[in-house]
């Protein structure tokens, strides 16, 4: 059976499907293209001892062959890849490795993966990260944070003059849990990220703007099952449909980025 994956016309439309680690699609809508690159998928897959991650294109109708990215000891799982204006691809995800949670990231240069790397953090517990490239090729990447002793919340970073800084709150701190986050970049220097927050005795999906300096206040977009229900949940019919290349298993750790022409 044939999987497509719906891409719509404007903005980022992504909803996590589950709270479940291995149940996280995805799709993302970038300002430009890159190298006439209309679409990218990275996946995770099993090879029997743990999950690592892979890399194809589509481009003039076909994909590429899948390029093996991570090759170590950890679940790599939670995959999230842009590609900045200069073309070169960022990609961050979540490693599991001997009972810990943390984010590691991978560019490229000259055409090739980098060695992954850790991304800094001083929490005990980072998770499900999301990531957008500026105009300026700078990377922002936001994920849920746990740091021992209390709820998860919604961090941010940003790789300047070759190192991330020191992660800061999106969230106002509180005792419920922040998870699940997702950036998308709006007008030039303008960002916004959207999460599920435990609010009221449900999970509702909530909405923070960068301003130039700061993440603005939480504002309430709907409860998670109301935009289930409304469809909003759901990729837009009216994009155009990417289909997923064969090699890829499943779609339960997949995120595609789709290229505006």
């Amino acid at each position: 059976m044939k999987r497509k994956i719906i891409s719509p016309v404007l903005g980022i439309h992504c909803f996590f499907l589950a709270f479940g680690l291995l149940v996280l699609p995805c799709n993302g809508l970038a300002a430009g293209k890159a190298n006439d690159v209309d679409a990218e998928v990275v996946w995770a897959a099993s090879d029997g001892l743990r999950y690592e991650l892979f890399d194809a294109v589509h481009k003039a109708g076909k994909w590429s062959e899948a390029v093996k990215i991570t090759d170590d000891n950890a679940d790599n799982l939670h995959p999230c890849i842009d590609t900045a204006p200069d073309g070169r691809k960022w990609l961050v995800w979540t490693a599991i490795e001997q009972g810990g949670y943390e984010i590691r990231y991978s560019y490229t240069a000259e055409g090739e993966w980098r060695t992954p790397a850790r991304l800094p953090s001083p929490l005990k517990s980072n998770i499900a990260p999301a990531l957008v490239v500026d105009e300026n090729n700078v990377p922002w990447v936001v994920w849920a944070g746990n740091d021992g002793l209390h709820n998860d919340e919604i961090y941010f970073s940003r790789f300047v003059h070759g190192k991330w800084q020191q992660p800061a709150l999106v969230n106002r701190p509180n005792n419920v849990p922040d998870i699940l986050p997702m950036i998308t970049k709006l007008d030039r220097g303008k960002f916004q990220v959207t999460w599920q927050g435990y609010r009221g005795n449900r999970y509702v999906q909530l909405v923070s703007t960068w301003n130039g300096r700061e993440w603005g206040p939480e504002q309430l977009l709907e409860t998670v099952q109301d935009a289930e229900k409304s469809g909003t949940a759901k990729m837009k019919s009216s994009g155009r449909e990417i289909e997923l290349p064969d090699f890829v298993p499943d779609n339960r750790q997949v995120f595609v980025r789709t290229y505006k022409k």
